[in-house]
């Protein structure tokens, strides 16, 4: 049987961070520490970790039909989604 692929929640709740700077990290963004970064790209490659294209895929959709429309209830109605399973 396989085991469940890890997942941002997985490797924030290991390295005790948030989910949101987990992400910040692996997108390399200026404003995380790089003891912080160099851990959880550390961590990530020993569990393997691979982004959910269908994740990413669906947020991308969310953001760019909230910037054609002028409106944020796209990306908010998918951010409870997630949240709320």
């Amino acid at each position: 049987m396989k085991s469940k692929a890890p997942t941002l929640k997985d490797i924030a709740q290991q390295l005790g961070i948030s989910i949101s700077t987990v992400s910040r990290a692996l997108r390399g963004m200026p404003e995380v520490n790089a003891e912080t970064r160099e851990a959880v790209l550390k961590l990530s490659k020993e569990v393997d970790y691979e982004p959910n294209m269908l994740a990413t895929s669906l947020l991308k959709k969310a953001i760019q039909s909230d910037r054609r429309s002028g409106t944020q209830h796209g990306l908010f109605f998918f951010y409870c989604r997630q949240r709320n399973g």
